[in-house]
């Protein structure tokens, strides 16, 4: 695993769409709840602080969109529709 290893550095990417390090703040469409979840590696994923891994269903159906988006999201609970309100980058985050 360690051979096959690239190294991202977060800061450098553009995040004017969902990517790696990107910080999302959704709306949940169904309940008007705003949730904030920042895209991470397995390793430093922790969701009850807002860290989800790139490898997650949710961070997987993220990649890629950008602000303004709407999308329904095959979660393990079920569908649930989403508007991406805000993406930035916040190194503070990933610490």
């Amino acid at each position: 695993m360690i051979t096959r290893v690239v190294i991202i550095d977060p800061a450098s990417l553009a995040h004017d769409k969902i990517s790696f390090g990107s910080t999302v703040k959704l709306i949940d469409v169904g309940t008007e709840d705003e949730i904030t979840y920042t895209i991470v590696s397995s390793a430093h994923s922790n969701p009850e602080i807002g860290n989800i891994s790139f490898h997650s269903p949710l961070a997987k159906q993220l990649l890629g969109k950008s602000e303004g988006d709407e999308f329904t999201a095959q979660l393990p609970g079920g569908k649930k529709e989403f508007e991406i309100e805000e993406v930035y980058y916040d190194e503070s985050k990933l610490c």
